[in-house]
């Protein structure tokens, strides 16, 4: 027998569905694809090699949705959407209802930080290479900074942050976030 016809004859007897995990395994292997989460794989475009996964606001989307979480990209994340961010965050923050663990994903990280009052906290689309992400405004986004400075590196790099924002926030948008303030 063939080396050929003795892995097909294994694939049959595995099934079809643990067929498909050895084929996701040798791809992950070769670094053509990455798992961010078990169960959930993302195609790594030529582009991304060196980073060796999408990177993550690419992927959280369909991350989100395939899990049946609602979500939004927040603190330094989305003040870098909104221009504000001087220094790249180290990993990208996702705003989820409940406390879920952080990913690494070869080069790529991301931390889940648990919001309350989620579903009033104002969110707006930006749009991706591979679709679109949901992202806090930039009021609920300085609102959400003071509110979890311990997430931003303090209240010196929030401050900052705030000050870079400033041209941005409308006074009527931020009272309204404000009242979806995280507190104790």
């Amino acid at each position: 027998m063939r080396q050929s016809e003795s892995k097909i004859v294994i694939l049959r007897r595995l099934g079809a569905r643990d067929a498909a995990k050895l084929a996701l395994y040798r791809l992950a292997k070769r670094r053509l694809v990455a798992s961010p989460a078990r169960g959930f794989y993302v195609i790594v475009p030529p582009e991304y090699e060196r980073l060796g996964s999408l990177p993550a606001d690419q992927f959280i989307p369909a991350l989100m949705e395939w899990r049946k979480t609602r979500y939004y990209a927040g603190l330094l994340s989305a003040a870098q959407y909104h221009g504000a961010a001087h220094q790249r965050p180290q990993e990208f923050q996702v705003m989820v209802e409940k406390n879920q663990r952080p990913i690494e994903c070869r080069s790529v990280r991301v931390s889940f930080v648990a919001r309350k009052k989620m579903r009033a906290v104002p969110m707006q689309s930006f749009n991706t290479p591979r679709g679109t992400i949901s992202v806090s405004t930039v009021e609920a986004t300085a609102v959400d900074l003071v509110g979890y400075a311990h997430h931003a590196r303090g209240f010196d790099q929030v401050a900052t942050i705030l000050g870079e924002l400033t041209e941005k926030i409308d006074p009527k948008r931020l009272t309204a976030a404000a009242k979806t303030a995280p507190l104790p």
